[in-house]
C-alpha cells in the first residue's frame, strides 16, 4: 500500500463495509491519522455517499468518486465536509476486491484536489493492480477458512474421551489433545 500511495499520491485505506448496518472493518491503510480512520469506522461509514452507488457486478473494477457523484453533490455532503475536507483530500479511486451480498470488501485511495483528477494511465495502472490484489483477498480467505476448519477440528479431538495424537511421516508429533499430551507428561 505505501507504494501505491506514491504512485496515487495520496493515502490508502482497505476495509470491509455491511451497507445494510454501515458498519465498516478496516484492516489496513496508510497515509491516514488513527483517529480519522476510527472516525470512519465508527460513523463517517454509515455516510460515505459513494458506496450504496456501487451495487452491480460491473462496480467491481474501478471507480472515482466523480462517476458516482457531480462535485455539487459531493461538497454538499457531511462526508465531504467533517471527513474528506479537514484532511485535506478530495479526489476517490477505489475498487471492490469482493462483494457478497451487502458485504463489499473495497480498497480505495484519496488524494488533495490540488493533484487534479486521476490521468488514464493512473487508471490503468490501478485496474491492473486491483486484479493482483482481488486474488491476494481471495487466496487469504481461503487461508483464513482452512485454519478456522483446524482449529475446530483440533478444538473437537480436545473433547474426546480418548487421547489423540496426530504425527508427521516422520514421526514428529504435530498435534496432541489434552489426554494424550497428559499421558505423554
Amino acid at each position: 500500500m505505501n507504494q501505491v500511495c506514491k504512485v496515487l499520491r495520496g493515502p490508502g485505506i482497505f476495509f470491509v463495509q455491511d451497507v445494510n448496518d454501515a458498519k465498516a472493518d478496516v484492516f489496513e491503510y496508510v497515509g491516514f491519522e488513527d483517529h480519522y480512520v476510527r472516525q470512519y469506522a465508527d460513523h463517517f461509514a454509515a455516510i460515505n455517499p459513494w458506496l450504496p452507488r456501487i451495487r452491480s457486478p460491473k462496480d467491481l473494477t474501478l471507480v472515482t468518486g466523480r462517476d458516482l457523484l457531480t462535485q455539487d453533490e459531493y461538497e454538499a455532503t457531511v462526508f465531504y465536509n467533517d471527513w474528506m475536507k479537514p484532511q485535506g483530500q478530495y479526489e476517490m479511486i477505489g475498487g471492490l476486491l469482493i462483494k457478497n451480498q451487502n458485504v463489499f470488501t473495497n480498497i480505495s485511495f484519496t488524494r488533495p484536489e490540488t493533484e487534479g483528477v486521476w490521468t488514464r494511465q493512473e487508471l490503468r495502472f490501478y485496474s491492473a493492480i486491483m486484479r493482483h490484489i482481488r486474488r491476494a483477498v481471495q487466496v487469504h480467505r481461503q487461508l483464513h477458512s482452512a485454519h478456522l476448519q483446524r482449529d475446530a477440528s483440533w478444538s473437537a479431538m480436545d473433547h474426546l474421551p480418548i487421547g489423540i495424537i496426530l504425527v508427521t511421516g516422520d514421526r514428529k508429533v504435530i498435534y496432541a489433545n489434552t489426554l494424550a499430551d497428559r499421558d505423554l507428561r
